[in-house]
């Protein structure tokens, strides 16, 4: 799916980012499909725009594979998280807190 289709599944809006929304989990799956495809891309000294999309696309895939059968929820199916802002505002307000108890 592209990110649009996502958002759209995931009824975020298309302002939003993704990855602003994305659980641990989802973020996990994304870190560590990028993370392998960039090594093997690495070693196997893929240059050229096309063929580095297209080696990402396999690596992709063959991760979504292994989270399917594992039995793990689709990156697509997971619930949005909290917006990242709501996160940080919540620890400006826990150091303050922490600030003035000390």
């Amino acid at each position: 799916m592209t990110t649009k289709e996502v958002q759209a599944k995931k009824g975020l809006d298309p302002k939003e980012h993704l990855f602003d929304r994305a659980g641990p989990l989802e973020l996990s799956a994304n870190d560590f499909q990028m993370n392998l495809a960039a090594e093997i891309i690495q070693r196997e000294k893929i240059t050229g725009q096309q063929p580095v999309i297209k080696k990402n696309e396999d690596v992709a895939k063959r991760v979504r594979t292994a989270i399917s059968d594992s039995g793990g929820t689709m990156p697509e199916n997971l619930p949005l998280d909290s917006p990242i802002k709501e996160a940080r505002k919540r620890l400006k307000a826990q150091k303050k807190i922490t600030s003035t108890s000390t």
